[in-house]
């Protein structure tokens, strides 16, 4: 699997590497996971015309890293394991 580096809201933070991801039923929303115990939530949004993927939160529920993403679309349900 590749990687994708995505900035968050702040141009100060630094790139962030997703290893995992899994994407909502709407396309719009994408949990990612990386080399940490920290799952985060991304939201595409419009701005002035332009889509883009802007921060919206993250956890970190897990002791060490977090290799899989999985949506259950039929719950709204995010899994994530280690």
């Amino acid at each position: 699997m590749g990687t994708f580096s995505l900035r968050s809201h702040n141009k100060d933070e630094p790139i962030l590497t997703i290893t995992h991801a899994a994407v909502d039923k709407t396309e719009k929303v994408v949990f990612s996971s990386g080399v940490d115990n920290k799952v985060a939530m991304f939201r595409m949004v419009e701005q002035e015309g332009v889509s883009k993927w802007i921060y919206t939160s993250s956890v970190r529920s897990h002791t060490h890293d977090v290799n899989c993403l999985a949506i259950s679309h039929h719950k709204d349900l995010l899994v994530s394991g280690g």
